[in-house]
């Protein structure tokens, strides 16, 4: 999660970007969050989307080992993208083309520090404590299992019909929510 911070810090300097809104989406949640940190106070306002901040987050994390390979990816997006046709979830078996796609040490890397960093608390403490304006979007379908009343004093946004990827589930209320929290807005 550092180092996918410190690549974006280069790219925002490397493109003289000094005010940001960041949209941290799943793992991108807690990338988003560390990148916070470097760069505070350039921050306009920073939204969660589904963002990883509990330990319960990292469902399909957890159970990636440290020796994954190309054939334990290849199985992944296969039960992935199964369980997308499943339910009907094209966000799902979108992220099941995506992880193919992915290489398996780096995914592997990326899952383990993940599930460390959500364990230890500090990504929660470290959303509430932005001093920038910050929301909390969530599909609908995952009302249930996301707990929402541990996200005290942040707004929390909820995309009807909509689970893990409420940008691809319903984009129209998606995106129009999004702009409502970059304009700080509620």
């Amino acid at each position: 999660m550092n180092e996918l911070a410190e690549i974006t810090k280069i790219f925002l300097k490397r493109f003289h970007i000094n005010t940001v809104n960041i949209v941290g989406h799943s793992m991108g949640n807690a990338v988003g969050l560390i990148l916070a940190g470097i760069i505070e106070h350039r921050i306009n306002s920073f939204i969660s989307v589904e963002g990883n901040l509990f330990s319960s987050d990292c469902t399909v994390s957890r159970n990636i080992p440290a020796n994954f390979n190309r054939k334990d990816l290849a199985k992944l997006s296969q039960s992935i993208k199964h369980a997308g046709v499943l339910y009907n979830d094209r966000g799902m078996q979108y992220w099941s083309q995506s992880i193919a796609l992915s290489d398996p040490d780096a995914f592997s890397r990326a899952s383990v520090d993940l599930v460390r960093t959500t364990e230890s608390g500090i990504l929660m403490k470290k959303f509430l404590d932005l001093p920038c304006k910050k929301f909390y979007i969530y599909g609908e379908k995952n009302s249930a299992v996301i707990p929402l009343k541990r996200i005290g004093g942040v707004p929390l946004i909820k995309i009807q019909g909509s689970g893990h990827f409420p940008m691809i589930d319903n984009p129209g209320q998606f995106f129009k929510c999004l702009l409502m929290c970059i304009n700080n807005e509620e």
